[in-house]
C-alpha cells in the first residue's frame, strides 16, 4: 500500500506542476504543494480553529476510488468555477 500511496501523489503533484507551469503560471506562489482534500468551508477563524481542535483528536481512515478530479476556481461571488476535468476509467 506505501508505493501505491507514493504514485497517487507523485501523480497529483504532477498534474499541479504542469498547470502551475503553464496556465496557472500567474497564481504560482512557489511554495511546496502537499496534496490534500478539502472537507469544509467555515465562515469564521474560531469555526475554523474549533473543527480543527475536533478533527485532530481522531483517527479516521478512508478509503477512496478517484475517478474524476476537477480542477476549479473560486469566483467573486464564492462560485465554482471548473477549470478543467479529467475522467479516469
Amino acid at each position: 500500500m506505501r508505493n501505491f500511496r507514493r504514485y497517487w501523489k507523485d501523480e497529483i503533484v504532477q498534474i499541479h506542476d504542469v498547470l502551475y507551469g503553464n496556465e496557472f503560471a500567474t497564481l504560482d506562489l512557489g511554495l511546496p504543494y502537499e496534496p490534500h482534500l478539502t472537507v469544509g468551508k467555515l465562515d469564521t477563524v474560531e469555526e475554523l480553529e474549533q473543527a480543527f481542535h475536533e478533527v485532530k483528536e481522531t483517527n479516521i481512515c478512508f478509503t477512496s476510488m478517484v475517478t474524476k478530479i476537477s480542477v476549479e476556481m473560486i469566483g467573486e461571488q464564492d462560485e465554482s468555477i471548473i477549470i478543467l476535468e479529467k475522467q479516469f476509467d
